[in-house]
């Protein structure tokens, strides 16, 4: 008999396992939606975060393939995972997960000199690094041979042959102390030496002579010496010995400043100053001009007569970089400082008219048109000395020197000396404009000086 299971509101089981399996893939895709979204946003799905892999080897300078340094630590010293770290195996390696952005990581160990990299974890990423050991030495500078031979010089200037058992010294520089004596041909070799240094060469019954030069490269030095009790061919020698310092403040000793001769038949003898700025030149004679200089410095020269053993010093001035323009249509003088680092102190300097004319100078007194405080010219500033009927005073862009005229005519000469009367600028009259000299003005800076106009 045929019995209708639907009418009677039933269902056959076949069909119910068929529903169950319908039902599992949408009820699985339904539970994975549900766990990307946001708690705060039920609506608005998020992105799993994601972590990468920072790995690489740590090795010593030089790499050689066998050279990884284990116990180093690596650590995160930025960024969100800032404090995360882990140290390499004895085979040099490392490896962080899970990092993400911008981040730096350094690498130390003791004995090593520590370093840092900077890297963007948007992927895995692989960082090898070297470490140098921190008692490393410094690779050696370049060193150069001094050689050469020594020989003797009779009465008529005719050299005989070599001179054995000469005592040749470095007197200066970091080799000072460094010797040797030339063999009996007068051959003499000094290796491994570097920098400006002087050299004396000596031995008793002959005067002593000395040599400066820059062991930039091996060197070949030959010289003469002669006999004391017989006559110098240019006359008696004599030594010439004194102290180069700064000639302002406190008066500083220079060491390191080069002293030589510029003319006669000593021309080239030089020498440096040690460490307490002394110098010596010996076997010298007759009317010499001498120079003194070294970096930052402004030179000196200075004439002397060797008719004995003299004493000279030097006060060298630092080295100032000042340019001047005179405008003579509206009777100004531009003042600029061209250093790009130095401040330009200008108390007690001279701005003159010529060499006999008019002079303002920078010193505590009053201005043409009122009191004011001197200044320091800054790097790359310029200041206008004004002077005319109604001279601009505008501290410190423009200063009265003169409540007269005094630039007015064609060929006028400004001159700019230091408180030791040196000549630092001159400039010739122009009736062109001095605009394009001028400098940002700001720059000027006041200082407790008074400005007055004098006459010498």
């Amino acid at each position: 008999m045929f019995t209708n299971h639907a009418a009677r509101g039933g269902s056959r089981p076949g069909h119910r396992s068929g529903l169950l399996l319908l039902l599992l893939p949408i009820l699985a895709l339904t539970a994975s939606l549900s766990a990307c979204k946001n708690p705060a946003d039920p609506h608005s799905p998020v992105a799993p975060v994601v972590g990468f892999v920072l790995r690489g080897l740590v090795s010593e300078t030089p790499a050689d393939g066998e050279s990884g340094i284990g116990a180093v630590l690596v650590e995160i010293t930025s960024g969100e995972h800032s404090g995360t770290s882990t140290t390499t195996t004895s085979a040099g390696l490392y490896s962080i997960p899970g990092l993400t952005g911008q981040l730096s990581v350094s690498f130390s160990r003791d004995a090593f000199v520590a370093i840092g990299r900077t890297v963007n974890m948007d992927q895995d990423t692989v960082l090898n690094v070297t470490l140098v050991r921190q008692d490393e030495p410094e690779p050696p500078a370049p060193a150069f041979t001094l050689s050469g031979f020594v020989s003797e010089r009779q009465t008529d200037g005719e050299v005989i042959g070599g001179i054995g058992e000469v005592l040749v010294e470095i007197t200066s520089g970091e080799h000072s102390g460094t010797s040797t004596t030339s063999f009996s041909s007068g051959a003499y070799s000094i290796p491994s030496l570097t920098g400006e240094l002087n050299v004396r060469y000596s031995l008793d019954g002959f005067v002593a002579t000395g040599r400066t030069l820059n062991m930039d490269q091996d060197t070949v030095l030959d010289v003469t010496l002669v006999r004391e009790d017989e006559p110098d061919p240019s006359g008696p020698a004599f030594t010439l010995s004194g102290v180069v310092s700064e000639a302002q403040g406190d008066g500083d000793v220079i060491g390191g400043a080069v002293v030589e001769v510029l003319d006669g038949e000593n021309a080239g003898d030089a020498s440096t100053t040690d460490s307490l700025g002394r110098y010596s030149i010996p076997a010298l004679s007759g009317e010499l001009t001498l120079r003194a200089s070294r970096d930052g410095f402004a030179p000196r020269e200075e004439t002397v007569d060797m008719t004995e053993d003299r004493t000279l010093s030097f006060g060298l001035l630092l080295a100032t970089e000042v340019s001047m323009c005179l405008d003579l249509d509206d009777e100004e003088v531009h003042i600029t400082n061209d250093s790009a680092d130095k401040e330009l102190v200008l108390t007690d300097w001279v701005l003159r008219e010529d060499d006999e004319g008019n002079a303002f100078t920078f010193v505590e007194d009053i201005a043409c048109r009122e009191s004011m405080s001197g200044f320091t010219l800054q790097p790359g500033a310029t200041v206008i000395i004004t002077s005319g009927d109604d001279p601009r005073h505008s501290p410190p862009t423009h200063i009265a020197g003169w409540c007269d005229f005094v630039w007015d005519n064609d060929g006028d000469i400004a001159r700019l000396l230091n408180p030791d009367g040196d000549l630092i600028a001159e400039a010739v009259g122009s009736f062109d404009s001095c605009d394009g000299s001028v400098q940002p003005l700001a720059a000027a800076r006041l200082l407790k000086s008074i400005v007055r106009n004098a006459s010498r």
